[in-house]
């Protein structure tokens, strides 16, 4: 099934990739891999890399990046589903620690890999601050933190009210964690990076090839598309929110939808307004986050808010990928937390389906 037409992200506009190859009849593959987001491209890379014999294909149902890969907030964070604690009070603290290793070495990879494919995706290793914006707030961090100790992480940071509202000021902050191991990029220029390198590496990347029906012949996978069939001795789903639409696997699944607001450029006397001088991705520390961060031409991100699920799993809708409710509440926030921002206009607002 095809996705709906959805509003493009602002990241779209800041590179125009070269046309992408159609399917135009039947394959004979080792390995097919549906969709074509962060995993599904990274996923065909390192099977090349691993086993340039076999031939890989990724088949997209709509565009490269069409799904929450295109559409997020270009954070490379140590950050997982469970905050720390939550992580240490189900499986144990050993498991804790286990976890928080795993996402550094996801975010070194990550970085590793983009200067190795020579990707141009405006990467900045700036870190990420985790901002306390009330009293209880702060106590969880300190609770983090504390706990990080235990567990063997030295990493982490506890800033004072004064030590965060010098690195970035607003009149909310009462503290922070900060994490240096975190990274800011443009995940648009970082898809079409890693289609390129998969392609280099002998990968097929097809666009517009959605996937109708996935079944089991009698020597091989057979995945049936408009163009003809697809036949594959292994199949990775790596459909993310759209997960949910495959009858086998939709409870598994939560597709929610968030959305994300972006002004114009700040002109030199707003940004020097807010300091900011490390350029470092930030999170709140409240149960549904807001995450903001500084583009590579100065504009504000703002996303999150409002986590939205509608009945059903599989109802996504165009419509529910602009959010006037939404938008307005995330953009009344940038007023609040940057008084110094208000009257900065805003150019973009979008939003869609991820995974949970």
């Amino acid at each position: 099934m095809k996705p709906p037409a959805h509003p493009p992200s602002f990241w779209r506009e800041t590179f125009s990739p070269p046309p992408a190859r159609r399917l135009t009849g039947g394959l004979d593959v080792d390995v097919a891999i549906v969709g074509a987001g962060f995993t599904g491209l990274s996923a065909a890379l390192e099977i090349r890399k691993v086993r340039p014999d076999l031939r890989v294909a990724v088949l997209e149902g709509a565009t490269v990046g069409y799904g929450a890969s295109g559409r997020n907030g270009g954070f490379a964070m140590t950050l997982f589903g469970l905050t720390l604690e939550t992580t240490a009070w189900r499986f144990g603290r050993q498991r804790a620690g286990e976890a928080f290793a795993f996402m550094r070495r996801a975010v070194n990879h990550a970085c590793a890999l983009v200067k190795e494919e020579g990707i141009a995706c405006d990467l900045e290793r700036t870190g990420l601050m985790v901002a306390a914006n009330c009293d209880a707030q702060m106590r969880r961090l300190e609770k983090e933190i504390a706990l990080a100790r235990e567990i063997g992480v030295e990493t982490l940071e506890l800033w004072d009210r004064a030590r965060t509202r010098r690195e970035v000021d607003s009149p909310l902050y009462r503290g922070a964690k900060f994490d240096p191991d975190c990274a800011i990029l443009n995940p648009w220029k970082l898809l079409h990076g890693l289609a390129a390198a998969a392609e280099r590496r002998g990968a097929e990347v097809y666009e517009m090839a959605p996937v109708i029906d996935v079944r089991r012949g009698a020597a091989c996978m057979l995945l049936s598309t408009p163009a003809g069939v697809v036949r594959a001795d292994r199949v990775i789903l790596a459909t993310n929110a759209y997960t949910s639409w495959h009858p086998a696997l939709n409870r598994l699944s939560l597709p929610v939808f968030t959305h994300i607001v972006i002004t114009e450029p700040l002109s030199p006397d707003r940004l020097a307004a807010l300091g900011w001088a490390r350029r470092q991705g930030i999170e709140d520390a409240r149960n549904l986050v807001h995450y903001y961060r500084l583009t590579a031409d100065n504009r504000l991100l703002m996303g999150g808010g409002a986590v939205r699920y509608h009945r059903g799993g599989r109802e996504h809708d165009a419509r529910k990928f602009v959010d006037d409710g939404v938008r307005r509440a995330l953009e009344a926030w940038v007023a609040r937390l940057f008084p110094a921002l208000r009257g900065v206009r805003f150019t973009h607002h979008w939003g869609g389906p991820e995974h949970d």
